[in-house]
């Protein structure tokens, strides 16, 4: 959740602007799943993917993961029906 509008800076991406609002992040962290979520509910100690970048900002705050342990191919798939429902992406974050 994002309680005010931001512009962050997302590693190679460079500054993107995020308006205020809840975001989702669907990821396929294929092994040690757990651990990878628990990572973003707590301190980051080094920035890997573009979500570290704007939980590491300190303006983003995790409000709820839900874990479905499905195959990779399910991932695109799961974004594009998000996508469908007129959640807007956030182009290249990822």
């Amino acid at each position: 959740m994002l309680p005010s509008d931001a512009s962050i800076n997302i590693g190679r991406l460079g500054n993107i602007h995020f308006k205020a609002g809840y975001y989702l992040y669907v990821g396929s962290g294929q092994t040690n799943v757990e651990k990878r979520v628990n990572r973003y509910f707590n301190k980051i100690k080094k920035s890997r993917w573009h979500i570290d970048y704007l939980l590491e900002s300190g303006k983003a705050i995790p409000v709820k993961a839900l874990i479905l342990k499905l195959s990779k191919k399910y991932e695109c798939k799961i974004s594009r029906f998000i996508e469908s429902k007129g959640i807007i992406p956030v182009l290249r974050f990822g």
